[in-house]
């Protein structure tokens, strides 16, 4: 009797069979480099856009309480509205499948707007300038080393670490002048930084989960600012050397983000980033000076998208809204990889 044959080839007896997963999507793979720094090319170039907002009003109050109702004294309105643009070229290379190196160039353009009104003058004329500055920001290096690639039962585990260059216009030592007609009311800096003016490190690790169409990620970083002295680092005229360390910070995150097709997907995210107090040595001193007011707690809410826009490129659209005091008010940015 003849047999029939089967059109699959057979597998030998005791062999187990095993199936390839399929590659990851073009929006899978983008929202990988995004969370983690690494990418499925040896060479690419990455330009970012940003933009911040921020909003502060204080009421200043000179004076007393009297019979527990009545304030005697002057009150003065004092209002800033900040807006910081960045443009961000980056370059990323990698060494192997698993370790990426990459470098940033930033550049930021500030515009810093101060309004008061109250003391020393009619409350309903206050007085309003705007300080505009820019230039280049601190550039920094970056590493990416996958420790563990991603599998069924486990999610890809990214360790990362990177160094920043103080070669942005440092915040000390500028002065501040009165603005006319304020009659002392209304101080404002005769220029804008545009870096931190110290070195600064940084260390992190980020896990990320395919549970397809879903992803999701978190993180963890923790930066630390090396003190470094200055010929200026108050406002005052004339020069007060010292030396400055900034507060350290601990930064923290999650989210998810659904692949809607194979080129494109929506991301939502939360992080929080929370900074100790910074410190000042006058020349002379022998401790640091806490700073009163320098500690900063800074979380937002992002939502994203991102689109491949072929099979070397993509658009990356976010928008972060503020939820404390020290954060920005909404952050908007537009990032654009390339892969060679």
């Amino acid at each position: 009797m003849a047999v029939a044959q089967g059109s699959a080839k057979e597998e030998p007896p005791g062999e187990e069979v095993v199936k390839k997963a399929p590659d990851p999507t073009d929006a899978v793979q983008d929202i990988v480099q995004q969370q983690q720094g690494t990418q499925r090319s040896r060479l690419g170039a990455e330009f970012s856009f940003g933009y911040s907002h921020f909003g502060d009003a204080q009421i200043n109050l000179d004076g007393f309480l009297a019979l527990d109702a009545i304030f005697l004294g002057t009150i003065s309105i004092d209002e800033v509205d900040a807006d910081i643009f960045t443009a961000d070229a980056t370059l990323r290379y990698g060494l192997s499948d698993e370790l990426f190196i990459d470098a940033s160039l930033p550049f930021l353009y500030r515009m810093s707007n101060f309004s008061s009104g109250g003391a020393g003058g009619a409350a309903n004329q206050p007085i309003e300038t705007t300080v505009r500055d820019g230039g280049l920001g601190d550039v920094s290096a970056g590493l990416s080393y996958q420790l563990l690639g991603e599998t069924a039962n486990r999610p890809n585990l990214v360790v990362s670490g990177r160094v920043k260059f103080p070669t942005g216009k440092e915040p000390y030592g500028v002065d501040f002048i009165e603005v006319e007609g304020s009659v002392g009311n209304l101080q404002i800096p005769e220029s804008l930084a545009t870096g931190t003016g110290v070195y600064g490190a940084s260390i992190g690790l980020s896990a990320l989960k395919t549970l397809d169409p879903m992803v999701v990620f978190g993180s963890v970083n923790y930066s630390y600012n090396f003190p470094r002295s200055f010929g200026d680092i108050d406002e005052n005229p004339g020069d007060q050397p010292g030396r400055v360390a900034i507060g350290n910070a601990f930064q923290f995150g999650a989210g998810l983000a659904f692949a809607l097709n194979e080129k494109s997907s929506i991301s939502m995210s939360y992080s929080q980033r929370i900074v100790s107090h910074s410190k000042l040595r006058l020349e002379g001193q022998e401790r640091f000076q806490r700073v009163v007011g320098s500690q900063a707690n800074v979380a937002l809410v992002n939502l994203g998208a991102t689109f491949a826009l072929g099979q070397s490129l993509s658009l990356i659209a976010t928008v972060g809204i503020g939820l404390t005091d020290d954060s920005p008010d909404m952050v908007v940015g537009i990032r654009i990889p390339y892969r060679f």
